[in-house]
């Protein structure tokens, strides 16, 4: 089972709140397996996140 951390900011409060379930957020980030996640809860555990953008990641 994944779980989440959902934070919401109200200016320079926030309030944070653990879930069990992925949110549908487009939150774009790279796998290492060259794969586009729609944000990071979607990542399997196996899989580390190259960067937090679409694939291909573009460094330098």
């Amino acid at each position: 089972m994944r779980f989440m951390l959902l934070c919401v900011v109200y200016g320079l409060l926030f309030y944070c709140e653990q879930t069990d379930s992925c949110i549908t957020l487009w939150n774009p980030v790279c796998g290492v397996d060259g794969k586009t996640y729609s944000n990071a809860c979607f990542v399997p555990r196996r899989v580390l996140i190259a960067c937090r953008r679409e694939c291909p990641c573009q460094f330098g």
